[in-house]
């Protein structure tokens, strides 16, 4: 895949957060929409994606999708997750998350992303379950409990639509010291990078967490998956990291989870505990 196709860490628009659609007054032909994330997903064999990824849309619509469309990407995907059941793709529009469990968990074999396209991974913390309302196709609204692997890759997909990558939660947890290593790394390798021929997607599990919930890395690890990004991802990954330095405060406010956004919005008697009673 050419990674031209999707928007890396660091391009302006993939930290926009894309336009809500208009049902009444549509101004995307959501079918080609869909066709274009499609294509991204067979592609790569990712497990799901957002709109605002798309280098095709430089307006992109409120749009994601998340889990497996057909067999094609099933078969690659497998191999990226082997332990993990694969839900079936479903299309999201206008996600809010309006309810999650109070018990959040590190996914065990971490996570990837085609924004960030190489072999890096990271643990991140995951509600075990989340309550979203969404718009399908159609234009009809539904809401809908995700548990399992499925909440894990709509948050990551809703993340995608608020403006956040996945590894900027890393960024956020890592002191100003270690910030600042990560840059002199990330600036050392840019110095003698030359442009790969054909980027390793592998899995490598570069951020982990201790018994704790800490993150640990070895420096070593960090290096040898740096170097295996493009140099469009490796610099738009030193900017990012250059804003939270520059602006600690704005970065947690920037990249707190969207579960945070959708706790103001919990409806009245509703808890973290569990899933809706009338679902």
């Amino acid at each position: 895949m050419k990674i031209e196709q999707i928007r890396q860490i660091g391009d302006k628009i993939l930290h926009e957060t894309p336009e809500k659609v208009d049902f009444k007054n549509p101004k995307w032909n959501l079918n080609k929409v869909y066709e274009q994330m499609l294509a991204d997903l067979e592609e790569t064999g990712g497990v799901g994606v957002a709109a605002n990824q798309s280098a095709a849309y430089k307006n992109p619509p409120s749009m994601t999708i998340v889990g497996i469309p057909n067999d094609k990407v099933r078969k690659i995907a497998q191999k990226r997750y082997p332990d993990e059941e694969l839900p079936d793709a479903i299309v999201l529009i206008n996600p809010e998350i309006i309810n999650f469990s109070d018990e959040t968990y590190f996914p065990k074999h971490g996570e990837g992303c085609l924004s960030v396209m190489g072999s890096l991974r990271a643990r991140v913390p995951r509600h075990e379950w989340i309550e979203v309302r969404y718009f399908d196709m159609d234009g009809e609204e539904h809401t809908e409990v995700f548990e399992g692997f499925k909440a894990h890759v709509a948050q990551h997909e809703i993340d995608h639509l608020n403006g956040v990558v996945y590894l900027e939660k890393i960024f956020i947890e890592l002191s100003q010291d270690q910030k600042k290593a990560f840059l002199s790394l990330a600036d050392n390798i840019l110095e003698k990078k030359e442009e790969v021929e054909k980027i390793d997607i592998s899995p490598s599990l570069t951020f982990d967490r201790d018994e704790s919930g800490q993150i640990i890395y070895n420096d070593d690890n960090l290096a040898k998956d740096l170097a295996k990004l493009s140099k469009i991802t490796l610099k738009g990954m030193r900017a990012r990291l250059q804003y939270y330095i520059n602006n600690p405060v704005a970065s947690e406010q920037a990249c707190s989870s969207s579960f945070h956004q959708s706790e103001k919005k919990r409806e009245p008697g509703r808890s973290g505990g569990g899933p809706s009673a009338n679902l």
